[in-house]
C-alpha cells in the first residue's frame, strides 16, 4: 500500500482511495521524485490539512507548484510553504511570489555584557556557559575562567571565540567528537577573505563545521572542506553547498547513519550528474543511486533489476524504464514487491487488487 501510494501511474480515483486508507499516511504519497500538475492540484484540494501540509513540504514538488498553494486557508500549510522542504533549501518559493528573500538562519540577539556575565556564572547549566563563551561582550577575565571550565562543552565553545589565534585555541584543553553538537558562531558566517579561509583551515572542527554553512565559499574552500577528516564537516558541506562535487555527495550519503541522510539524494549535484559510472561500484548503495540519473539507458536499469543485492533491485523496481513484464516479475518477488508497487507500469488491475486485499489492514486512528 505504501509503495502504491507513491506510484506516479496511480489513477486519480485510486489515489484518493489510497491516501484515505488507514494503512497509509499522507507523507507516503509525497515520497515521489516529481508530481504532475494534475496530481499536485488533486492533492492540494484535499480536505485534510495534514495532507496539504505534507504536500507543501514535499521535496518532489517544484517551487511553481508550491506557489499555487499560497491561498490555502490553513496557517500550517502556509508555514510549511514558507519554510520549504528541508532537503531542497536551494529551491525556495520564488521571491516575487512571497515578497521575501530565500530563507536564512535566524540569529540570536547579542547579549549585553551584564547578561553575558550572568550567563557565564550559571553553574547548573553548561549550555548556558557555552553560549556565553561565544558572546563578544564578555570580559577578558571571564573568558580566561571559561577556558578552564570543568565541562568539555564549555571549553569547546570558548575555543571558537572570535579573535583567537590558532595557537591560543590549541592552548585550550578541548576535544570535539563526531557526535558533539556545536553552536554556529555568527562571526564565522560573517567572515570573508583571509578570515574565512582561516576558519576553513582551522584545527578546530567547530569552526570548519560553521564555515560549511557560509553562503560565499569559494571553489577552493569547498575543495578543502570536502577532503576534511571530520564527517560532520563533509555532511554539512553537502547539505548547504550546491557546488559540492557529485562523488563527495555520493560518498557522504553512503557513509551517513543519521535519520535524514536520504535528504542528500535531492542534492543538485545528483540531478545534473552522470551516475551510470556507479553501476559497477562494489558498494550496493552506490549502484542503487543509478536510477536517479534520468538519462541512464533502459538496458542498464534492466540489468540492475537483476543485481545480486536486494537493496539494488528494490531501488530499481519502481523505475519507469523497466518493461512491464519485468515489473510484474519484481512484484512477484517478496523482496521487491513493495518497491515494484510504485512502478507506473504496474497494471491498474493489480493496483485495484492491492486495494481490495488491503481492506483488512489498519493503521493508527486518525485524529
Amino acid at each position: 500500500m505504501r509503495g502504491l501510494a507513491r506510484n506516479p501511474g496511480l489513477p486519480p480515483d485510486l489515489l484518493l482511495r489510497v491516501i484515505d486508507h488507514p494503512a497509509v499516511e499522507s507523507y507516503h504519497v509525497m515520497a515521489r521524485r516529481e508530481f504532475t500538475d494534475a496530481t499536485f492540484d488533486l492533492l492540494a484540494a484535499h480536505p485534510d490539512a495534514r495532507v496539504r501540509v505534507h504536500l507543501a513540504e514535499a521535496e518532489g514538488a517544484t517551487p511553481g507548484q508550491r506557489a499555487r498553494m499560497l491561498d490555502d486557508p490553513s496557517p500550517e500549510v502556509i508555514k510549511a510553504l514558507l519554510v520549504g522542504p528541508y532537503a531542497r533549501w536551494w529551491v525556495p518559493l520564488p521571491p516575487e511570489v512571497t515578497g521575501q528573500p530565500p530563507r536564512e538562519r535566524v540569529r540570536p540577539v547579542p547579549l549585553s555584557r551584564a547578561e553575558a556575565e550572568e550567563m557565564a556564572r550559571d553553574d547548573e547549566d553548561e549550555w548556558q556557559r557555552a553560549r556565553a563563551a561565544l558572546e563578544p561582550a564578555l570580559s577578558t577575565g571571564t573568558v580566561g575562567r571559561l577556558t578552564r571550565d570543568p565541562h568539555p562543552t564549555v571549553r569547546q565553545h570558548v575555543a571558537m571565540r572570535a579573535g583567537l589565534t590558532e595557537a591560543e585555541r590549541a592552548a585550550i584543553d578541548y576535544r570535539v567528537e563526531q557526535g558533539d553538537y556545536l553552536a554556529v558562531p555568527d562571526w564565522v558566517l560573517d567572515a570573508d577573505g583571509d578570515l574565512l579561509t582561516a576558519c576553513v583551515r582551522s584545527a578546530h572542527p567547530g569552526l570548519r563545521r560553521a564555515a560549511a554553512f557560509h553562503r560565499d565559499l569559494t571553489a577552493e574552500h569547498i575543495a578543502i572542506l570536502a577532503a576534511d577528516d571530520d564527517f560532520p564537516v563533509r555532511l554539512l558541506l553537502c547539505e548547504f553547498q550546491a557546488a559540492v562535487p557529485v562523488d563527495v555527495v555520493v560518498r557522504t550519503h553512503l557513509a551517513g547513519t543519521t535519520i535524514n541522510i536520504g535528504d542528500l539524494l535531492w542534492h543538485p549535484a545528483l540531478r545534473a550528474a552522470d551516475l551510470t559510472g556507479y553501476a559497477d561500484d562494489p558498494d550496493p548503495g552506490a549502484r542503487a543511486l543509478v536510477p536517479l540519473d534520468r538519462r541512464a539507458p533502459a538496458g542498464l536499469i534492466e540489468r540492475l533489476s537483476h543485481d545480486a543485492d536486494p537493496w539494488v533491485r528494490s531501488a530499481v523496481a519502481g523505475d519507469g524504464r523497466l518493461s512491464a513484464e519485468r515489473v510484474l516479475e519484481l512484484y512477484a518477488d517478496p523482496e521487491t514487491t513493495a518497491a515494484a508497487s510504485a512502478n507506473p507500469h504496474l497494471p491498474v488491475t493489480v493496483m485495484e487488487r492491492i486495494l481490495a486485499e488491503a481492506d483488512h489492514l489498519s493503521g493508527p486512528p486518525r485524529p
